[in-house]
């Protein structure tokens, strides 16, 4: 009979729109070995095909089994394996197989918590109705065999290819559930629940994978037996061993045979079967390549911790001084500044990874698991209670309350647990919906309604409005809103005050003002009844302040002028003289003197006015300065007679005759250059005259 496998498997795999790179990846295998299996080359292993079985939502029989045909399941339905949420010692897991005594009508069981029991003879009575693969099937080449000749022909072909059918069945059922027997199968009784910065996921009593909050993890999550998460890093453990991270690390994609898993802020982590760590990520937290032996992982922020078959302590990363190598512990939980540890007899430690003061956990007793956040410790007990260490007393007195307790996870100031019932509760701030306020309780609480917000005032400032209230007993944040509604939304508010921009609010609107008091528990105190109030908003507006600083600094080709700069000031308006008044968006104006012959020394009026784009601020009142004009001056070196003399020239043009009117000529000295010759002042400049004098007669003449 021909193998229906591979075309079964190329059918599934097209009405998934997947690619054959695709399932080679969510498989853990080289594209090549896949494409074997759809070419028929070679066969899956079992595991294989259970993997092949959960990621397309059909039964193991369906897919191995030739005579049945599988059945396309609806794409929108999420993957689920039936793994049972292990509620107490005296749960069990069994698979029933299909019946296949249809004479007795009899059921065969095979109980994987058990012992497994093949029974081999109905397979020898099985009768097939239905023929899916006809293929092999030809007709006998002696047409004068009778009719009733052939029927027994084809009855035992049929019924040796149901045989061997279900002989492939029952061999793949039972290495799944030797598998499922051995000691170094996944553990099904850790990390059901797992809490993240903004969901939190859990496999529940059906074996589904489930998730509340902001979290979109990838579709291979479906099917995951065991959840851990630290903030946005979530790992999925599968059942055959694989897992799967919400951050596309490749290296994880090859891992295999793991138990248990742990999720750090930059990295992974998994327990092998045989004792040893395997490690993704953060260099600091991954050194784990030494250890054995190791029956639990948990990971941090940079920092994993392992504890061995003997309750030893293993550590990675710093800050774990305190916890490395102590013995008699059952289990570990890290959170973002501290570690806790739970020994054997059920008492808790608490170890800070910084500076601050550790949980004080002196009191817990009987505790089996632990979990931390930030602000908050709690401790599962045997009994299914749960105790908590906080400062938040509303906190601890709600976690404090719960009963019947299966798994607990801590983030931030967030707990959430799963009862024994696969309930859902949570206690802390749930501000992505982490847990349904619907399931967090199932006490009765005596509810008492906040108080109204008293004593509403406005203050006004040129950029914001501040509102200010009395504060509210047992509030722990409020609400602001505004109608006419604001186009920017006011932030809930902590404090008994809240900020709104001036610039959303429109000057001379009358606004209805309300402000809410609500609790982080409102299943403990109910929202206030809202206080209402008018407010008319009147913009303000501000002078600028008057231009100070004014100077100015020349040459023959410009006139440099700038001022100290003024706050909130777009632009300055300057006036010269009455004669020029020009605009500019800096401290600093630079006038063309083209055409204004001005002396150096000459006396100016400069005024400046500082101006604004907003309509919060209006022009300053106008700075005037009386300004001299004074053209730099430089040193000329004049050479005559043999002597120097140094004077200083403004810059600009001189003839020899103006350079001498500024100096000292000797006696009897007489000129012979021309007098007309001109010289630019625009550096220190040397000059020589030549001339006679009248101790030599006839020079010059």
């Amino acid at each position: 009979m021909n193998n229906k496998l591979p075309e079964k498997l190329t059918l599934l795999r097209k009405h998934f729109s997947y690619a054959q790179g695709d399932v080679a990846a969510r498989l853990g295998i080289p594209v090549t070995e896949y494409m074997k299996w759809e070419n028929g080359n070679t066969i899956p292993p079992v595991l294989k095909l259970k993997e092949i079985s959960d990621l397309y939502k059909v039964t193991l029989d369906s897919l191995v089994n030739n005579t049945e045909s599988v059945i396309l399941p609806a794409l929108d339905q999420d993957v689920s394996v039936d793994i049972p949420f292990i509620a107490d010692d005296s749960e069990k897991t069994q698979i029933i197989t299909k019946q296949m005594n249809q004479v007795s009508g009899e059921t065969k069981t095979i109980d994987l918590g058990e012992t497994k029991i093949i029974d081999t003879q109905p397979i020898q009575e099985t009768m097939v109705t239905e023929i899916v693969d006809t293929g092999a099937y030809s007709e006998p080449a002696i047409e004068a065999e009778s009719v009733a000749d052939k029927k027994k022909k084809r009855s035992r072909m049929i019924i040796g290819s149901s045989i061997g059918a279900a002989l492939l069945l029952l061999l793949v059922i039972l290495v799944l559930s030797m598998a499922g027997k051995d000691d170094s199968a996944v553990r099904n009784d850790v990390n059901r629940l797992a809490l993240g910065d903004k969901y939190s996921i859990y496999v529940d009593k059906g074996g589904n994978f489930v998730k509340h909050g902001l979290f979109e993890p990838p579709i291979s999550f479906s099917g995951s037996v065991q959840v851990d998460a630290y903030y946005d890093h979530a790992l999925g453990l599968k059942a055959n061993g694989g897992v799967v991270t919400s951050d596309n690390d490749q290296n994880i994609v090859t891992w295999n045979e793991i138990t248990m898993i742990a999720a750090g802020r930059t990295h992974s982590v998994g327990l092998k079967t045989d004792g040893t760590v395997v490690c993704s990520g953060s260099t600091a937290a991954c050194q784990v390549n030494t250890w054995e032996n190791v029956a639990s992982v948990y990971a941090g922020n940079a920092v994993t911790i392992g504890i061995t078959q003997d309750g030893t302590v293993l550590a990675s990363g710093e800050g774990l001084d305190p916890v490395r190598g102590q013995t008699g512990i059952r289990s570990a939980a890290i959170g973002d500044s501290q570690v806790l540890l739970v020994h054997n007899d059920g008492h808790v430690t608490s170890y800070s990874l910084a500076s601050e003061t550790p949980f004080d956990t002196s009191s817990w007793t009987d505790v089996e698991e632990a979990a931390v956040g930030s602000s908050v410790a709690v401790g599962l007990r045997s009994d299914g209670t749960v105790l908590a260490a906080s400062s938040d007393d509303k906190l601890v007195k709600r976690v404090q309350s719960w009963t019947d307790i299966r798994y607990v996870d801590a983030c931030g100031s967030t707990v959430v647990a799963l009862n024994k019932t696969g309930a859902l509760k949570g206690a802390g701030p749930n501000d992505y919906n982490q847990y349904e306020s619907s399931e967090q309780e199932d006490i009765t609480t005596e509810t008492e309604q906040l108080e109204s917000v008293q004593n509403i005032t406005f203050t006004e400032t040129t950029a914001n409005v501040q509102i200010k209230w009395d504060k509210v007993k047992n509030a722990d944040y409020y609400e602001v809103t505004f109608s006419p509604s604001l186009t920017v939304g006011i932030p809930r508010t902590a404090s008994n005050s809240a900020s709104v921009p001036a610039s959303t609010l429109n000057d001379g609107t009358t606004y209805t003002v309300t402000v809410v008091a609500r609790a982080n528990d409102e299943e403990e105190f109910t929202p206030s009844e809202p206080s209402a109030i008018s407010y008319t908003f009147n913009a303000k507006t501000v002078q600028l302040s008057a231009v100070t600083g004014i100077k100015g600094t020349g040459d023959v080709a410009s006139w440099y002028i700038d001022w100290n700069a003024v706050d909130h000031a777009d632009y300055y308006i300057i006036n010269i003289d009455g004669l020029l008044e020009d605009r500019t968006d800096r401290a600093v104006y630079i006038m063309d003197l083209t055409g204004y012959e001005w002396a150096d020394g000459s006396v100016h009026t400069v005024s400046v006015t500082a101006g604004s784009d907003s309509d919060t601020y209006t022009q300053s009142d106008a700075s005037v300065a009386e300004l001299q004009f004074n053209l730099p001056r430089y040193n000329v070196t004049v050479n005559i007679a043999g002597g120097q003399q140094v004077i200083q020239l403004p810059s600009g043009h001189y003839t020899l005759a103006e350079i001498l009117s500024y100096i000292s000529v000797p006696e009897g000295f007489r000129v012979t250059d021309d007098v007309n010759t001109e010289y630019e002042i625009t550096t220190n400049y040397g000059i020589t005259i030549n001339g006679t004098t009248d101790d030599a007669p006839g020079e010059g003449d």
